[in-house]
């Protein structure tokens, strides 16, 4: 098979998507049924090689096995904390490009993620925040 032959092409984009996917190992679950993307067209390529069903926008009633963002403020935090299930799975990217990246990525996963909603044991301790990726 030549290097432009149309399975290698396909072979070639499937492979790119799945590298962007990378993160899918770290999931607690690797199949999860239901995704929230609030990224780009990227991070939702790799969105839908991982979720079995991905939504761009909040759906009313629904929480969320996985949520993705990229970028996210202060804003965007508390909304994926109202819509992330339990034992769901948050993965967040932030671009290291712009100046100022790292402090405003710490101080938005700090704030809401800190005080947010906590998961409790069955003995009903709390066992801290939400996972965030």
């Amino acid at each position: 098979m030549s290097a432009a032959s149309p399975t290698a092409l396909a072979e070639r984009e499937r492979n790119r998507v799945l590298r962007r996917a990378d993160w899918r190992y770290l999931l607690p679950d690797p199949a999860p049924r239901r995704a929230l993307c609030l990224a780009g067209s990227a991070l939702r390529e790799a969105c839908a090689v991982v979720a079995g069903q991905v939504d761009d926008t909040p759906q009313p009633g629904v929480r969320y096995d996985l949520v993705v963002a990229e970028d996210p403020d202060a804003e965007v935090l508390r909304a994926i904390a109202d819509v992330l299930d339990a034992d769901g799975a948050c993965y967040l990217e932030w671009s290291s490009r712009a100046p100022g990246a790292v402090p405003r990525a710490r101080r938005a996963v700090e704030c809401p993620l800190a005080a947010g909603p906590r998961r409790r044991s069955s003995a009903g301790r709390s066992s801290g925040p939400h996972r965030s990726g």
